[in-house]
């Protein structure tokens, strides 16, 4: 889900060479998003676990603030199309919102945050599904990467940070 495009902007203005390719279910994000990246990629209407088409392989993958919609089968399917459009060793760069963040419960606008984030979901017939960060580097890690930084986003705040890399190719055989 690009979204409108902020994180491709971003992107884009940091790594002046790079190309972004996306996808996104709203048919107006993607109009704006496609504006944004201009002729450096491109953004179709899709939705996970389809992913765009690239030219060739990329070395960084990005998944942002989705994965709560995702089913666990839907992740994988979703992991296993990156890590077969990542080059050796690209990276892939995942944030999520975890379950069971110790202190993240007692703080107000946290449980607010979710519980907006958790009814705008199941208004559009959605699923929200937070895991553990235990359960998320499982399904991480079985789909061919190796999770190499895990990294809260501020202290006693639900989201996090996974940075991982594709398993050489023996790995991934032995992964089945």
């Amino acid at each position: 889900g690009t979204g409108y495009g902020v994180p491709a902007a971003w992107l884009l203005q940091l790594f002046p060479e790079a190309r972004v390719y996306g996808i996104e279910p709203d048919h107006r994000r993607v109009r704006v998003a496609s504006r944004v990246v201009g002729k450096r990629g491109a953004i179709k209407v899709g939705a996970a676990p389809g992913l765009p088409d690239v030219p060739e392989k990329a070395d960084t993958a990005m998944i942002l603030d989705v994965i709560h919609m995702l089913s666990d089968e839907d992740l994988r399917l979703t992991l296993a199309g990156l890590r077969e459009k990542l080059c050796v060793g690209g990276r892939l760069v995942l944030r999520a919102t975890l379950s069971g963040v110790p202190g993240a419960a007692q703080q107000k606008h946290i449980v607010f945050k979710r519980l907006i984030e958790v009814t705008r979901v199941r208004i559009f017939k959605g699923l929200c599904d937070f895991r553990t960060e235990e359960r998320l580097r499982d399904i991480i890690e079985g789909s061919g990467f190796e999770v190499t930084a895990v990294e809260q986003s501020a202290p006693g705040h639900e989201e996090f940070w996974f940075v991982s890399r594709v398993k050489e190719a023996s790995s991934n055989r032995a992964q089945g």
